[in-house]
């Protein structure tokens, strides 16, 4: 038996490991229930987003049941996205115009009356972006490795987005 050895010098380790990030795009709707944005899993449970003092957090999935009512969505539907692009696109529209845009990578897209927010749909703490303030949330998502904690611009435009619906 014969295996192959890489010679040392060729091997680099890590001591830090790698940790895994739950990301979430298998939805089927999205809507409001008691003042927070709630996106539909395709098996029929909700997600919501919720604003804990000066963050945001997606929560774990739950039933009607636990959420104390089944709340009202829009299904999202598929739409063109752009030319040359390999992601898919699903768009749920209200009655008031605003809409989402769901992708294939994980992002939440939200426009409305206010500011466009995208939002990394991570458990827990998200992270995204808001037209008014640019990059929130953990050092993972940013372009430069440095987290930004100032939630309250993205906390304002999600709650623009909420109130009318």
């Amino acid at each position: 038996d014969i295996g192959y050895i890489q010679p040392d010098h060729a091997v680099k380790r890590n001591p830090t490991p790698i940790r895994e990030i739950q990301m979430r795009n298998k939805f089927s709707g999205i809507g409001v229930h008691n003042s927070q944005l709630v996106l539909r899993t395709n098996s029929g449970q909700f997600v919501a987003l919720r604003t804990d003092a000066d963050v945001v957090r997606l929560g774990n999935a739950k039933t009607s049941r636990q959420l104390g009512g089944q709340p009202e969505t829009v299904d999202f539907t598929p739409i063109d996205g752009p030319r040359g692009t390999s992601y898919s696109l699903k768009r749920a529209k209200f009655e008031n115009g605003s809409e989402a845009v769901l992708d294939s990578r994980f992002l939440l897209h939200l426009r409305g009356d206010g500011p466009q927010i995208t939002i990394a749909l991570r458990e827990g703490l998200v992270s995204g972006w808001c037209e008014k303030s640019g990059f929130f949330g953990q050092a993972y998502f940013a372009l430069d490795g440095q987290p930004q904690r100032n939630y309250n611009a993205a906390i304002s435009a999600l709650n623009t987005f909420v109130e009318p619906l």
